[in-house]
């Protein structure tokens, strides 16, 4: 065999070898790509999962405790003392528990005929005893006694908001002469809460109520509405969410809108009658 064709035979091999490394080099940078895009892919997946969760947890029928035939049974107390807009914000507030969180509502202004045939005192110890839940809606009315109360009020042509008028304070102590004897006797307090409007102040929840559950409405309305059935807001890996009754959505209903704006037309009268009693005190000041 002459000797050139020996050194191309020689070289044959060195080229396969280069060929074979160029090969290996572009397949493993072809794997390191795949396995760039697998793990970017692991990175988004994880977050999709989650919101198709989150959303499909969000759409779950939940199933109120089976124990209970009938609506809950919620008594609202109130306090005349703060004028006939606060009372108007009580009363839709009761309308929209009453049609939108599956709970039936009792005010002494919607029963006014029984009110009359049993006195005001008789017909709240009743209703005390046949409710499932109490909530009181507390004021700055709640500091306030009978013989002190606002002029308006007394004069009011409604009867029945006269006589919680002058009747609120004997029914805040009747509640909480309830709530001391069953903390003495180790009983469950989840029958008693206590609310506040957003334009009142958790100072004006009195002293006999501090030991029970505290809202503040309307954005504790989720809250309440667990509270009074029993399930729970959160739980692994989902949550409850009822459109009617979030502090976004209960608006959407006209109950919930006719709400929203009684609290606020109250708000602005209460602002507007604490300013005229600051400026009131101001010139008996600069009179003295």
């Amino acid at each position: 065999i002459p000797s050139s064709a020996l050194a191309s035979l020689a070289v044959v091999p060195a080229l396969c070898l280069a060929v074979a490394a160029i090969f290996g080099v572009l397949l493993a940078a072809l794997m390191g790509w795949r396995s760039k895009m697998h793990r970017k892919k692991l990175d988004v997946n994880p977050e999709i999962i989650t919101l198709h969760e989150e959303t499909k947890t969000q759409k779950e029928v939940v199933i109120l405790p089976e124990y209970r035939a009938t609506p809950p049974r919620l008594l609202i107390c109130y306090s005349g003392h703060d004028g006939p807009a606060h009372v108007k914000a009580v009363m839709q507030l009761g309308a929209f528990i009453q049609q939108h969180m599956a709970t039936q509502v009792c005010m002494d202004l919607w029963d006014s005929l029984s009110i009359a045939e049993e006195g005001s005192m008789t017909w709240y110890c009743r209703k005390i005893r046949e409710s499932d839940f109490i909530l009181v809606i507390c004021s700055r009315g709640h500091r306030q006694r009978h013989d002190t109360a606002d002029p308006e009020v007394i004069h009011d042509d409604n009867l029945a908001l006269m006589s919680n008028a002058c009747s609120s304070d004997a029914i805040i102590q009747l509640i909480g002469e309830e709530v001391g004897l069953a903390k003495a006797q180790g009983e469950d307090l989840s029958k008693y809460m206590a609310a506040v409007f957003k334009y009142c102040k958790e100072t004006d929840i009195p002293t006999e109520l501090s030991l029970v559950s505290h809202y503040t409405l309307p954005q504790d309305l989720p809250l309440l509405f667990s509270h009074l059935h029993g399930v729970a807001l959160h739980r692994p890996g989902g949550y409850l969410k009822i459109n009617n009754i979030t502090e976004e959505g209960f608006t959407t209903v006209p109950t919930g809108a006719a709400l929203q704006l009684a609290i606020q037309e109250a708000g602005m009268m209460l602002s507007e009658k604490q300013q005229q009693t600051e400026d009131s005190s101001y010139c008996d000041r600069v009179d003295v």
